[in-house]
């Protein structure tokens, strides 16, 4: 974030609150249809241009030694659960886990 001295801790503060709610909050079977097609339209838009294709097969081959098909890409969406954004939510929203860092100009006193 980028904010104004004086409002640093009030800003912090409030992005934490938030990320609480989406630690407390389930994700509802409407929102997680919308967020599924919204992720397969991406992948599906990503595979218009030959680069892109090319992109993917490397990196398939580098990290997986395998290769995936966009249907394979498809079904893997689908079958992600909302039980399954809320297990990952409490161990990336777990506040035991968050580093701060905080960078601040020097205030030089002349």
């Amino acid at each position: 974030m980028g904010t104004d001295l004086k409002k640093v801790d009030r800003s912090v503060r409030l992005i934490l609150k938030e990320l609480d709610k989406v630690a407390q909050t389930r994700v509802s079977a409407r929102k997680m249809k919308s967020i599924k097609n919204q992720v397969k339209g991406s992948v599906m838009l990503g595979l218009e241009s030959m680069d892109s294709r090319m992109m993917r097969l490397g990196r398939q081959e580098v990290y997986y030694r395998h290769y995936y098909s966009l249907d394979d890409i498809l079904d893997h969406v689908d079958a992600v659960t909302t039980e399954d954004i809320w297990n990952v939510s409490q161990k990336l929203f777990d506040p035991a886990q968050f580093s701060i860092v905080e960078l601040v100009p020097e205030i030089s006193e002349s």
